[in-house]
């Protein structure tokens, strides 16, 4: 680390970044100092962004973003059905509700 990167502060602010282990693991080797955007990727890399959701049929996913993406739609799609904010009562022909994993 150079002079200049002690004495200034960085541009693009960072905050501590969980490992593929999750918020539940806080162990020095599970953890990082990273930018929002990369904290964010990574947790969509790892699998450990958001809460679980389960179909009607019983599958889970780990979050409503990448069963969304499974079956082209959009998670609000998902959200709106579990939450009952709308008429709808499926999301691309399944209901839907949290699943606690």
């Amino acid at each position: 680390m150079s002079i200049w990167e002690i004495l200034v502060p960085t541009m693009t602010p960072k905050e501590v970044s969980h490992g593929p282990n999750g918020v539940a693991d806080n162990s020095v080797s599970n953890l990082s100092y990273e930018t929002r955007s990369q904290n964010l990727l990574n947790r969509r890399r790892d699998k450990t962004i958001g809460k679980a959701v389960r179909r009607s049929d019983g599958v889970v996913f780990p979050s409503m973003t990448m069963a969304a993406e499974e079956h082209g739609i959009y998670p609000s799609h998902i959200h709106n059905v579990i939450h009952g904010n709308c008429r709808a009562k499926t999301a691309a022909g399944f209901e839907w509700e949290y699943a606690n994993v």
